[in-house]
């Protein structure tokens, strides 16, 4: 887990100071490889806060499993880059935790935990189908 540093030891400038500033947490590395390239699946946000939590799921990928890892746009993870992948939605808060498998059916599965907001935030499991789109991890219902 990298915790935050303290802003008074963040280059304001940088937009890695932005990124420090919209969330609290870079944690829960994953990593998967898929057709030559490496996907570094993480979690922004807070966590373990039952429906207050703000946990999303980010990603970035590299042809080299240390990386750099870069986004969608080209930005390295390291300087605060990661495509959206999961956030909250409805009742589901916070979802965190990536994890891939494949089904019977050879399709990639996103398995998660999230918080339910319906039943006083406790934690539950759920899983996503992955569709791949130019090599990027689109998840469906």
């Amino acid at each position: 887990m990298i915790r935050r540093p303290p802003r008074s030891t963040l280059d304001r400038s940088s937009a890695a100071s932005d990124v420090y500033k919209r969330q609290e947490w870079v944690e829960a590395p994953y990593v998967y490889y898929r057709e030559g390239f490496y996907y570094l699946f993480v979690n922004w946000g807070s966590c373990c806060r039952g429906a207050e939590s703000d946990y999303n799921i980010r990603v970035g990928r590299s042809k080299k499993p240390l990386g750099p890892f870069l986004d969608k746009k080209g930005i390295n993870m390291a300087d605060g880059g990661g495509s959206l992948v999961l956030e909250s939605k409805g009742s589901k808060r916070g979802p965190g935790h990536a994890g891939i498998w494949t089904n019977k059916e050879e399709q990639n599965i996103l398995g998660f935990h999230y918080y339910d907001a319906k039943r006083d935030g406790i934690s539950l499991y759920d899983e996503r189908k992955i569709v791949w789109k130019n090599n990027w991890p689109i998840i469906t219902n």
